[in-house]
């Protein structure tokens, strides 16, 4: 126990044994030990007594319930590093902003399944106990998404809970039923506690990005612990410009009025040029055209692919993304509503777009091509065509108007033209 102390003091345990839950004071004092790398983001998350049974976190507080002190100490580390691990991770702000998203179609439960079960894979991997029955990503993958390709692949350097959470919510009923059965047989239960948004969760992602470098370097002089796993982790979130922010400069760039000019009628100032120029009996100016003013203001087209393999989860995701690009913008907004062909055309604007979205039946069936949505898009003359899909179908001839593929996950395949956006990472 001494040495414990002697390296709580040298890791600046001490003020923090007084003023810290007084449940977790024992796993605190050993993480150095244990674990340096989580030690390290440890030092950055507050911990309280929680009144329920229940660990929870909320926000960047761990709050501790009664049962925690009766785990044995390993397993006190491994929950201890559970939740340090959850908002190192940036969890619960990110649910909040998928949630934002998704609207009423959100699930924060299989959201929080999928962050359990990132988060319990890297610490069995850095060598930590968990409380039995535990979720992990390599459960749920062969359990429940049941996906051969994943065969053989280090999972945590592909899924990040985003990308698996739209897996989940795009399955079928099958694969919900095996994701209940699940969650039943593992007994899981929310740890997530949705706290409010702060301001400055750009500059808390980024420093917690750089907690999560420093946690690594740490690790990695020590050769134990959380640090071995974090540097093929796809889960940390790195900052980066926020698709919106991409989408808002195409849209600008794309439907800015540039004035066209028209040489069927002069310039008045090239008039009075050549009036002065015929008094004087000077040379004649050189001709100046005059700006065309029956010029067809900026349009921009969205489709929106509704085939069979895209989930109501995602449909509302798309019908909110439309929304924002209509109400972003003062151009005329034509959404086209397509699976193999196009079934519906709605004219947009500031006022009406949600008021569309909020009546829209979408047809539910078929495949995917995108041949006819981008020839109907091309002869409305547009600024900017966005695509809202999955990109799985037939993509046909580039049009002449710039693309914006927008996918809420990374494209199989890259398309032959356009730009693609993924409106989550």
């Amino acid at each position: 126990m001494r040495a414990t102390r002697q390296t709580a003091r040298r890791w600046g345990w001490t003020s923090a044994l007084t003023r810290r839950s007084t449940r977790v004071t024992r796993a605190l004092a050993h993480l150095p030990d244990v674990d340096p790398g989580l030690a390290a983001l440890a030092l950055w998350c507050d911990t309280k007594d929680a009144d329920g049974p229940r660990t929870i976190t909320s926000g960047d507080a761990i709050h501790i319930g009664t049962m925690f002190q009766n785990l044995p100490l390993r397993e006190q580390i491994g929950v201890l590093g559970h939740h340090v691990l959850h908002i190192a991770f940036r969890h619960e702000a990110r649910q909040q902003a998928m949630q934002a998203r998704f609207g009423a179609q959100f699930d924060p439960l299989t959201y929080n399944l999928c962050a359990d079960a990132i988060v319990n894979e890297c610490l069995l991997r850095a060598g930590h106990a968990l409380p039995r029955p535990a979720v992990t990503l390599s459960e749920l993958i062969a359990d429940v998404i049941s996906d051969p390709a994943e065969d053989g692949k280090d999972l945590l350097s592909i899924w990040d809970v985003d990308r698996l959470y739209l897996r989940l919510a795009s399955a079928g009923n099958k694969k919900k039923k095996k994701q209940g059965d699940y969650q039943a047989a593992k007994a899981f239960d929310s740890d997530l506690e949705p706290d409010n948004p702060a301001a400055d969760t750009d500059q808390k992602d980024a420093a917690w990005q750089a907690h999560l470098i420093r946690a690594a370097q740490t690790a990695g002089a020590a050769g134990r612990g959380i640090g071995t796993v974090l540097r093929q982790l796809s889960d940390i979130r790195v900052s980066r410009t926020p698709w919106e922010h991409r989408l808002r400069r195409l849209l600008a760039k794309a439907v800015t009025d540039a004035p066209r000019r028209s040489y069927r009628r002069p310039r008045s100032a090239w008039v009075a040029a050549e009036s002065d120029a015929l008094r004087r009996g000077g040379p004649s100016p050189v001709f100046e055209p005059a700006t065309d003013r029956r010029s067809i203001g900026p349009r921009v087209v969205v489709g929106i692919d509704t085939s069979g393999s895209i989930s109501p989860d995602i449909l509302s995701l798309f019908a909110g993304e439309v929304s924002s690009i209509t109400r972003k913008s003062t151009v005329e907004t034509h959404v086209l509503c397509f699976d193999e062909a196009v079934y519906a055309h709605h004219i947009l604007t500031p006022l009406t777009g949600q008021n569309v979205f909020e009546t829209l039946t979408f047809r539910r069936e078929g495949g995917t091509s995108f041949v006819e949505v981008l020839s109907i898009a091309s002869r409305l003359s547009p600024s900017l065509i966005v695509i809202l899909s999955d990109m799985l179908g037939l993509h046909g001839p580039a049009p002449a108007a710039p693309v914006v593929w927008a996918t809420p996950l990374p494209a199989r395949t890259p398309p032959p033209f356009g730009e693609v956006i993924e409106l989550i990472r």
